[in-house]
């Protein structure tokens, strides 16, 4: 049983999924929660992934990642031939540079309070 609950403001929800990059007996099954609506604790159903599995979860071990995010409405479209070739010529451009291309020529620097 979870003992934590989260409130996000106004117009956002939470994505619980299972921690990236991590080995694990368990895997979380993803959920959203409308947590500006709904703030209670939140209990994450969880699967096996290892049969052998036997023992006890030792404390500490993380069993989701909580990811924040604001709900924006959007419609889904279809690229067109010139948005391929845009992406095409990105792709290109990342290649072009054997270390910390994507890093070097494309991520934004990120601040975060």
């Amino acid at each position: 049983m979870n003992p934590w609950g989260i409130k996000t403001p106004p117009g956002y929800s939470t994505l619980f999924v299972p921690p990236f990059h991590r080995e694990s007996p368990f895997s979380a099954l993803p959920a959203i929660v409308d947590t500006d609506k709904y703030n209670p604790p939140v209990n994450i159903p969880f699967v096996l992934t290892d049969p052998k599995f036997e023992g006890l979860i030792p404390a500490g071990t993380p069993i989701v990642q909580v990811i924040p995010f604001k709900r924006d409405g959007w419609v889904s479209k279809f690229g067109t031939e010139k948005d391929f070739k845009e992406q095409m010529g990105l792709h290109s451009k990342l290649r072009s540079r054997f270390f910390d291309s994507y890093k070097n020529q494309f991520r934004s620097s990120k601040e975060y309070k």
